[in-house]
C-alpha cells in the first residue's frame, strides 16, 4: 500500500480525516467518513491525484504498522468514490505512521481512463514518473 505526499512525512503519523475535493463538496465521492487514503501501486496513488501534477515531486510512503482498512472492494461496491475501480483507493480509517520509501518526480500523463461520475464522464490519468531516490 502507498500514499503520496508532497509534503515530508517519515514517521509522521497521519490522522484520518474526510477530503477537501470536488468530489467530496459536490457529494459525488463519500465526505462522511474521515480517512487516510492508500492504492496498490505508485501509478494508481497518482492516477487517483489525476491533473495538474507535471512536474511535482512527490514522497512515497506505506504504513508502518498494520492498520484497519476499507478495502477497495467495499469502497467500490458502496460507490464511496467515483474512480475506484480505476484507482484501488483503500482507506486506512486510524491513525498511521507513514514510512518513507521513495521521492519521484511526475513527468507527463500518458494514458486516460473515463469514469462515470453522476451523469458526467470524468478522466484520471496514468503518469510517466521518474524515482529521484529510494530510501
Amino acid at each position: 500500500m502507498y500514499h503520496l505526499s508532497q509534503n515530508e512525512l517519515h514517521k509522521e503519523i497521519l490522522k484520518p480525516r474526510v477530503p477537501d475535493n470536488n468530489f467530496t463538496r459536490n457529494g459525488s465521492e463519500n465526505n462522511i467518513i474521515p480517512r487516510i487514503c492508500f492504492s496498490n501501486s505508485i501509478q494508481n496513488c497518482l492516477m487517483a491525484l489525476s491533473i495538474g501534477l507535471y512536474n511535482k515531486t512527490f514522497y512515497v510512503y506505506k504504513p508502518n504498522n498494520n492498520i484497519n482498512i476499507i478495502c477497495n472492494k467495499e469502497i467500490v461496491e458502496k460507490q464511496y468514490v467515483p474512480d475506484a475501480l480505476i484507482t484501488k483507493e483503500i482507506w486506512s480509517i486510524e491513525e498511521t505512521e507513514l514510512i518513507a520509501v521513495a521521492k519521484i518526480k511526475v513527468l507527463r500523463p500518458t494514458i486516460c481512463h473515463e469514469f462515470k461520475c453522476g451523469d458526467v464522464i470524468d478522466r484520471a490519468y496514468e503518469w510517466e514518473y521518474e524515482i529521484l531516490k529510494k530510501y
